[in-house]
């Protein structure tokens, strides 16, 4: 009888200690993370950023936001698979009015590890890039005057739709300043100014001239063309079609 005592008295403190051991690797990770019974799908052991929300021992996983989550783990198999620490079983799955990347692996065969990282405020800033990248495009896409960016070797990187309706060729089609220059302004003298001025020197920021260009289709257009040096060495170049003015002159 002491016997037996004494044993479960042993297996009672070999418990807490792997108890109080879960919890201590548990409190080593920087987001909520949970070990969770894998038969009865409670949650055995919980770190401090679990249980602030409210993720303690004993509750079961169906009694909590992760539950759908936890749910879809099961019958996607997902809690029979090992996964490496960069993979993400659920991305972006709301709870506690936040957003979180989730991970359930396996840890033994009656145990999972239940892990979340909150990306609410990186969400938030991809949504914002995203809208202002958006905001741009609009702009660049209804605006009539145009804009093309080369490196400080004449390479054309970029030309907005506004640009490429001015002149009627699209980016691939551009190449090399050089080689555009000699196609869009026929006229030498004013081909070669319109080089020195995109080969202006540092200390010449802003030069704006009035060119005559020859569009794609062959229509003769005049367009007022000014460059400006950003930081990185790149040179900006906006054009703006002002026909419509020098014919009226």
């Amino acid at each position: 009888m002491v016997a037996r005592f004494a044993a479960a008295q042993r297996h009672r403190l070999d418990l807490e200690k792997q108890k109080r051991l879960n919890e201590l690797l548990l409190d080593s990770l920087p987001n909520p993370a949970m070990l969770i019974q894998r038969s009865q799908g409670r949650i055995q052991s919980a770190n401090g950023f679990a249980v602030r929300l409210g993720l303690v021992p004993g509750l079961g996983m169906a009694e909590t936001p992760f539950a759908e989550v936890f749910r879809q783990a099961g019958l996607d198999a997902l809690l029979d698979d090992f996964h490496s620490g960069t993979h993400v079983d659920f991305p972006g799955v709301a709870a506690f009015d936040r957003r979180w990347d989730v991970n359930i692996d396996p840890v033994t065969d009656s145990l999972l590890l239940f892990f979340a990282v909150d990306i609410t405020e990186r969400q938030r800033i991809k949504e914002e890039l995203l809208q202002e990248k958006a905001f741009i495009a609009a702009i660049l896409e209804n605006s009539h005057d145009g804009i093309a960016v080369t490196d400080p070797g004449g390479q054309v990187k970029f030309i907005s739709p506004g640009m490429q309706r001015l002149f009627g060729y699209d980016l691939t089609e551009m190449g090399t300043l050089v080689n555009w220059a000699a196609v869009v302004i026929t006229d030498e003298a004013e081909r070669a100014l319109f080089l020195d001025v995109w080969r202006g020197s540092p200390d010449d920021h802003n030069s704006e001239h009035i060119f005559a260009i020859l569009h794609k289709t062959g229509e003769r257009r005049f367009c007022r063309l000014q460059t400006s040096r950003m930081p990185g060495g790149d040179i900006v170049i906006n054009g703006q079609d002002v026909t419509g003015i020098k014919l009226a002159e």
